[in-house]
């Protein structure tokens, strides 16, 4: 009685009874008169094995027959799958922020800002709960043979799926169905453990597209008859509009491929268009500050390093011409200038530093090469005479038209200079670079010195007006002459000595005050 019992179960109600969802299995045969050769023969064998005394074989006889006699494709596995996923057509709630934003026009100027912000905040909080409330899904999916049975979008066959693929605008893993009526079912899931959806969900649901593949792989060409048959039975909303009998869609099983591929593949970081908006706010007005003041600041750090070199270079310039004036030997001096020094100082080629008197910064980086220079091959540069009359004020002691010819290697140096006559509005050039002011009267020549002629007549030759030079110092005190010599020019303190001898008579014969010129050594 036990094995007819389980024989009669097995063959007309496993499907229907407690038993089938233990096993996990659902059969499709579920009709005695479909199989009766088969449903008596295991009644046969059952009350054999009753009889012999094997009641254990009796008892699955009707299970080893069903194995032996039906393929697999009639017995099958149902797989299910349960995950959370994210409701993307929720993103379209976030539009309701924007509608207090046209009633703001309506506000008076001297409204309460309470209004402003009623106005603002309470469709901005609506929409991010709606937001947030819908966002959030689940489904349990179960895979049939011709079919998806759907939880949240019910029972879905697979000839009724035209197409399927992962949508570039969602996160990954998603998969996307569209439906011959035109409607499309959207799971979607994220890797990164976020408020809607785990890593666990993402994995399930890309389980359940593998799994949906290989359905449709061995399923492609296949007719679905029963689909009718079950629409009625199913308690789940049937959306499926395919006509009995159509085959599935020969690109589905591709497009689920693509699909999973996209899915796989390594994740780029997704920025939300209303992130980037506020980004690009936060730079417009912020950016451009920062940047300023960075730049602001290193052009400040450029310039003060580079004017630490220029006076590290100074220092460092200074030091090598000392230890080159001890070299070139020392410079004689004879003037009626109280307050004044005389340097022998490096010709250095500036360039156009001169033009740049009023942004000293320029001025001292266009000298710092030749400063550079100077301090590695001090030996290589030629030596001019400087006359220091107070800070920033430095006549330059050169030979004139008259005695640039001369060839000997033996001169002196005499320049006078008169503040009393302003040049500088004959001189519209100078004046224009250097700014306003008076340029006082200068004159500079050399005096070439030869064994077979007196000094008088070099004076005489170096400066045809030289009489009427001197006699200026008679009539203005402001005016100043400088006799110089140099050892390095030949120029020795006996020589110097009888030079000042001969000027001092050419003072006397214009009446010029002597007693204010003095005689120095440096």
């Amino acid at each position: 009685m036990l094995a007819l019992i389980s024989s009669y179960s097995y063959f007309t109600k496993l499907h229907t009874t407690p038993l089938a969802n233990i096993y996990g299995i659902t059969c499709h045969i579920g009709d005695k008169s479909g199989c009766p050769e088969i449903f008596y023969l295991c009644l046969s064998v059952s009350f054999a094995c009753y009889h012999i005394k094997i009641k254990l074989l009796g008892l699955i006889a009707p299970f080893l027959f069903s194995y032996l006699f039906y393929p697999d494709n009639n017995i099958s596995y149902m797989e299910t799958f349960s995950f959370k996923f994210q409701q993307v057509k929720a993103i379209w709630y976030l539009f309701l922020g924007l509608i207090g934003i046209p009633f703001i026009a309506f506000l008076s100027n001297n409204a309460p800002i309470g209004w402003f912000l009623l106005i603002i905040l309470t469709p901005m909080a609506l929409a991010f709960f709606l937001f947030f409330k819908k966002i959030k899904d689940a489904d349990t999916i179960t895979l049939e043979d011709d079919h998806i049975n759907s939880a949240r979008f019910g029972k879905i066959y697979y000839a009724d799926i035209v197409s399927a693929k992962s949508p570039w605008l969602y996160s990954t893993p998603a998969l996307q169905l569209k439906l011959r009526n035109g409607q499309k079912i959207t799971w979607a899931a994220s890797f990164q453990n976020n408020i809607t959806t785990s890593k666990q969900d993402a994995q399930t649901l890309v389980a359940f597209t593998n799994a949906l593949i290989n359905k449709t792989s061995t399923r492609q060409d296949v007719l679905f008859n029963q689909a009718a048959a079950d629409t009625k039975s199913s308690p789940i909303k049937n959306i499926n509009t395919a006509p009995i009998g159509q085959p599935i869609s020969p690109t589905l099983h591709q497009s689920l491929a693509g699909a999973q591929k996209r899915n796989l593949k390594p994740q780029w970081v997704a920025i939300p268009a209303g992130s980037i908006i506020v980004l690009l706010l936060a730079l417009k007005n912020c950016g451009t500050d920062y940047i300023k003041k960075h730049k602001d600041d290193e052009v400040r750090n450029i310039l003060q390093n580079s004017e630490q070199q220029y006076d590290q270079s100074i220092q460092d310039a200074r030091k090598m011409i000392d230890s080159m004036t001890n070299v070139l030997g020392p410079v004689y001096l004879y003037t009626n200038d109280s307050v004044v020094s005389v340097h022998l100082m490096p010709d250095i080629n500036t360039g156009d530093a001169a033009i740049l008197d009023n942004v000293p910064v320029l001025q001292h980086s266009l000298m710092f090469d030749s400063i550079k220079k100077f301090i590695a091959h001090p030996d290589s540069f030629a030596y001019k005479i400087a006359i220091e009359r107070k800070a920033n004020d430095v006549a330059w002691l050169q030979k004139s038209v008259f005695n640039y010819g001369d060839s000997t290697d033996t001169w002196l140096y005499l320049l006078s200079i008169d503040p009393d006559i302003d040049v500088s509005k004959d001189r519209a050039v100078i004046d224009t670079i250097h700014g306003s002011g008076s340029k006082p009267f200068e004159f500079s020549t050399g005096i070439p010195v030869y064994k077979n002629k007196s000094l008088l007549q070099s004076m005489e030759a170096a400066s045809p007006n030289l009489s009427m030079m001197l006699a200026r110092a008679h009539f203005s005190k402001n005016y100043k002459l400088y006799l110089v010599g140099v050892r390095k020019d030949n120029i020795s303190e006996a020589l110097f000595s009888k030079a000042i001898t001969v000027f001092n008579k050419q003072l006397a014969a214009v009446k010029a005050d002597t007693n204010s010129f003095h005689y120095s050594k440096r």
